[in-house]
């Protein structure tokens, strides 16, 4: 038991993790604190996804209804994340969004397993080895940035955190193979992960040419790097100027008009970041962006800066979010941070290493393990007062359960009344999740007229996101002849086109 304290404990730790956030995030969505935007559009995609595998019609692979349009797309017109089509199987269990959210928690806990494995490697000549394994698992589950990803809908880069942790272990411990296939996952969660793992590529390069002594001796010892580098330079701009282009009827990526000042197409944006370095950096020094990484390094007590090297494979994803006119993407609150998340723990695991081994010569070793846990446990637990999500928190989502919306169980009878896919359904964004299990679903728009029932909350119409293409599409139905309200109760509202 003295042996294995540390995994139990590490053990317990993830359980309890699970035991809150499965709950809370499926609860979340069930007291109608989801939305379309973006549990709705996933579910609707992996859905379709489980009817092609399960109904061999293979034209719904990863389709959805265009939320901006009036046709049937591919995922990659909004995002190439195909990771989403290896979450269809668990459908079989059950096909309802709830799914997502499980498999979310799931896989994001294991990454503390993870980081136990690299800190067990990094500090393999300390007894105490376990017990770091065990600190930073536990600073990873109690990390706001992480469980604010955990709780925010579901993204499918959100899945990016722990499979990046398990990439590098494996490449850490040479199990190559291993670190390809976790490589490949992490690379299929979103377009833009192809840049932050070149530079994981170009991260093994250096490392493999520093045991070497950078003396050039066989191609054969960069081959895992130059596969690495290939495929991620090729996924992203492949991604960026072919695929999504040609799910998008031809037009560029929607989220290029937030680096309108560095250019209109990927290749301009990158290359004139990388001539313009300055111009870039100045990014950094606006109030929100400090602010920003306050959040994210505060936790971990600012020690993944103690090694820059292997947090500068982060370099692109910081840079993304950095110098984006998106004032989203500086926040903590969101599924931004997934990939940061991954490296600022790897980055502290051998920052914390070098430190040890700093206060270790100038101490006794009882004193700089006792100096280094205390430390990073106070950081933890400022950070999670200050900025997570948890109900005891600053800003804790505690109204979740406190407000639930009164009508949710008339959501869910009308959700069972119109469960046939032969009805396609328009509805406002809170209800969305509940009505996208359907090839056809339209968000509440002008396009309310190609559905055959519209869903809404009346009050939601006025005040959610969306509520400018909301707004008028609530005027015209009231005034539209061809459906008719067969049910007004409660805040929900139901009509019915008429045939």
């Amino acid at each position: 038991m003295k042996k294995h304290l540390p995994a139990i404990l590490l053990g317990l730790g993830i359980v309890l993790y699970c035991a809150y956030f499965i709950p809370a995030s499926v609860l979340k969505m069930r007291y109608l604190y989801g939305n379309y935007f973006d549990v709705g559009i996933m579910h609707q995609t992996v859905f379709n996804t489980y009817k092609a595998i399960t109904t061999f019609d293979f034209s719904r692979f990863l389709e959805m209804t265009d939320p901006y349009g009036p046709l049937q797309v591919k995922r990659m017109a909004i995002h190439n994340d195909p990771i989403l089509a290896f979450m269809a199987p668990f459908y079989l269990i059950w096909s309802g969004p709830e799914t997502l959210l499980v498999l979310q928690t799931l896989i994001l806990a294991a990454g503390a397993v993870g980081l136990y494995l690299i800190a067990l490697q990094v500090f393999q000549k300390e007894k105490t080895a376990p017990w770091f394994g065990l600190l930073f698992g536990l600073l990873y589950l109690l990390n706001p940035a992480m469980q604010n990803s955990n709780l925010f809908e579901f993204h499918g880069v959100t899945l990016a955190t722990s499979l990046i942790i398990f990439m590098f272990y494996f490449w850490f411990v040479g199990k190559l193979r291993w670190s390809l296939l976790f490589f490949v996952l992490a690379l299929f969660t979103k377009e833009e992960v192809g840049l932050t793992m070149a530079f994981f590529g170009i991260y093994t390069a250096f490392i493999t040419a520093q045991k070497a002594r950078f003396k050039f001796e066989s191609i054969k010892k960069y081959s895992f790097s130059l596969l690495i580098i290939v495929v991620s330079v090729t996924w992203f701009f492949a991604s960026l100027e072919y695929i999504i282009p040609a799910a998008r009827g031809g037009t560029n990526h929607f989220a290029l008009e937030y680096y309108g000042d560095f250019g209109d197409s990927p290749g301009e944006v990158v290359f004139s970041v990388l001539k313009q370095p300055v111009k870039a950096f100045n990014y950094v020094f606006q109030q929100d962006a400090l602010n920003y990484l306050i959040r994210l390094f505060q936790p971990v007590g600012f020690l993944a800066l103690l090694s820059p090297i292997t947090l500068a494979i982060a370099a692109p994803e910081f840079g993304v979010n950095l110098i984006s006119n998106n004032s989203n993407m500086r926040l903590i609150i969101y599924h931004y941070t997934a990939v940061l998340t991954s490296f600022i723990f790897i980055s502290t695991i051998f920052g914390t290493h070098w430190l040890y081994l700093l206060l270790e010569k100038k101490f006794k070793k009882k004193i700089a393990l006792a100096s280094i846990f205390s430390y990073l446990i106070i950081n933890v637990a400022v950070g999670c007062y200050l900025y997570s999500s948890l109900p005891f928190a600053q800003k804790g989502e505690k109204y979740i359960y406190t407000h639930p919306f009164s009508n949710r169980s008339e959501v869910f009878n009308w959700s069972n009344k119109l469960k046939s896919e032969e009805y396609k359904v328009s509805a406002t964004g809170k209800l969305a999740p509940f009505f996208t299990s359907r090839r056809y679903f339209y968000i509440l728009s002008s396009r309310y007229e190609l559905a055959d029932y519209v869903v809404l909350n009346p009050q939601e119409v006025f005040v959610d996101f969306g509520s400018e293409n909301a707004i008028p599409a609530y005027e015209a139905l009231q005034t539209d002849k061809r459906f008719v309200k067969i049910y007004d109760q409660n805040n929900l509202q139901v009509y019915k086109k008429l045939k």
